[in-house]
């Protein structure tokens, strides 16, 4: 007998089931969620592009070259291992005042505002064109017709119904796609296992 099996907590065991809703209603909601986009974000608008020289650096290179590339720093730099996959760590632990963060911050509600406001826009020149197209069919595309007419209505739709919550989600699943292909699967699975 331990001190431990005096509380009952010591006691506990999970589940599938409550490990599932625990990674979904805290992991993935309150870190994953909220620091995926920010990362698109910030590796976009707040870095300077590969094979530039600025004046000036922008607000968050020296934490994206200390993560991906340290031996750019120099010492005592040098000697760390890239780790790209802690910028997801940096972004939530920067405080509200650091200038990289604001920059992320800024930039995101810049982002999703400009992503939802070419919805209308995109979707009005897509029907436009497939109005276009639609009278070009002749009687004999009957069928053709029907496809485009309720591929068309759909546009409509879609037009005047996707939200702030659709475009920030499209923008997580686009930012998380791209990490992927950014980092490969062998990248990602080593960054991984270095956290871990």
């Amino acid at each position: 007998l331990t001190a431990l099996d005096i509380f009952q907590e010591s006691q506990w065991e999970w589940n599938e089931l409550e490990k599932s809703e625990w990674y979904q209603s805290v992991i993935f909601k309150l870190l994953i969620r909220p620091r995926i986009p920010r990362f698109g974000v910030m590796t976009t608008n707040c870095v300077t592009p590969p094979g530039t020289i600025p004046e000036t650096p922008a607000v968050c290179d020296a934490l994206v070259l200390l993560r991906t590339n340290p031996a750019m720093l120099g010492p005592p730099y040098d000697e760390l291992e890239p780790q790209p996959l802690r910028l997801f760590a940096d972004i939530g632990n920067m405080e509200l005042n650091d200038p990289c963060r604001m920059c992320i911050d800024g930039g995101y509600e810049m982002t999703i505002q400009g992503l939802h406001a070419s919805i209308i826009p995109t979707f009005g020149v897509l029907s436009q064109e497939l109005q276009r197209y639609s009278a070009t069919l002749t009687a004999d595309d009957a069928e053709k017709q029907a496809m485009v007419n309720g591929i068309l209505a759909k546009t409509s739709q879609l037009a005047t119904t996707i939200t702030r919550d659709d475009v920030e989600d499209f923008y997580f699943y686009y930012v998380t796609r791209s990490v992927y292909s950014e980092l490969g699967w062998t990248g990602y699975i080593e960054g991984y296992q270095a956290l871990v």
